[in-house]
């Protein structure tokens, strides 16, 4: 039995609604559900198709927008809806090339690369955060007083017991301005593009087991991104350095940028660790290391970077082919 695309798409749109809804609550059950708001859009768009995402996309901002608000909705829209669309529309984007038979001969199927997918989420990431610092204030000062608001005396004592007793007044006053200037911006962008590609492979790991997904489950061990994407990185990183907006939103789109080197940095740490006895071991201590401590994220995004370059995966795959059956030294 097929399942229509248009009631895929509202079941997904209610989930979706209901999700990002769950908010309200205030509990960490309905903060975890929030971060699993882009999978039904997802799944519905990868396994369904571009009109199954759409109709998710419509049913849950306008359940949104009558249940709670039409701030809800636009915020909605913008941060996960039209994402979700975006995403789910590029995984199944494909085309036709020839597979090099004399006469024409049968087409093969060359689906869109993921490194391109994450590198248009990742520009997405950006661009969301630089609108966002740009509505709550349009020179910056708006968001700068919003954020600083939320420090108050008892996160000043806080960190004054984290970090000793001298450190006071003047040395909070400069954590918060950094805080905000760089870290704040830089995060959000990368929160974001890994949220959604958490769910992104989620939802394609789901439609694959479904029987589901049309095109091939995609692999991080392969992942290469345009050039371009580099030069995005360099951009955002000298942008970050201008004054006021315009220098938050450099920060915001290095954040996601930066965040997709991360990624590709953990997938050559995976390749190379295949290969070795110790594998668990290594990814257990990266991985705890990438949780526990704020060294080894800056770590893996050079690695990333370095990779178009030093092509670490290909030279770790091109071991020596182990010695023929019966051969020996000669004497």
């Amino acid at each position: 039995m097929t399942v229509s695309p248009l009631l895929i798409g509202i079941g997904a749109g209610l989930v979706a609604a209901t999700l990002f809804a769950s908010l309200a609550n205030n509990s960490l059950l309905a903060a975890t559900l929030f971060y699993l708001t882009p999978l039904p859009i997802l799944l519905a768009g990868i396994g369904w198709g571009g009109r199954a995402a759409q109709v998710a996309f419509a049913t849950a901002a306008l359940l949104l927008a009558v249940i709670l608000n039409l701030t809800s909705a636009v915020a909605f829209s913008l941060c996960i809806g039209l994402p979700g669309v975006v995403l789910s529309h590029l995984m199944l984007l494909r085309r036709e090339v020839p597979a090099g038979q004399p006469g024409g001969g049968p087409f093969t199927i060359e689906w869109y690369p993921l490194g391109r997918i994450i590198a248009w989420a990742s520009l997405m990431a950006g661009a969301l955060v630089a609108l966002g610092l740009l509505l709550l204030g349009g020179d910056g000062e708006g968001y700068r007083q919003s954020v600083k608001a939320m420090f108050d005396e008892n996160a000043m004592r806080q960190l004054q017991a984290l970090l000793g007793p001298g450190f006071g007044p003047e040395q909070f006053d400069r954590f918060v301005e950094r805080f905000i200037r760089y870290v704040l911006p830089a995060f959000a962008g990368a929160f974001w593009l890994m949220t959604m590609l958490g769910n992104l492979w989620l939802a394609a790991k789901s439609a694959a087991i479904s029987g589901q997904l049309a095109r091939p489950m995609p692999s991080f061990s392969g992942l290469a991104y345009p050039p371009l994407l580099l030069g995005g990185l360099a951009a955002a990183l000298g942008l970050s350095f201008a004054s006021g907006l315009a220098g938050l939103a450099g920060t915001a789109f290095f954040g996601g940028f930066a965040c997709a080197y991360l990624v590709l940095g953990l997938a050559v740490v995976h390749v190379i660790a295949a290969g070795s006895q110790l594998k668990l071991l290594l990814l257990a201590l990266l991985y705890t290391g990438l949780f526990l401590t704020p060294w080894v994220s800056p770590i893996l995004v050079l690695v990333g970077v370095a990779e178009p370059f030093l092509q670490l995966r290909r030279r770790s795959m091109q071991r020596p082919a182990p010695p023929a059956s019966g051969a020996g030294p000669h004497r």
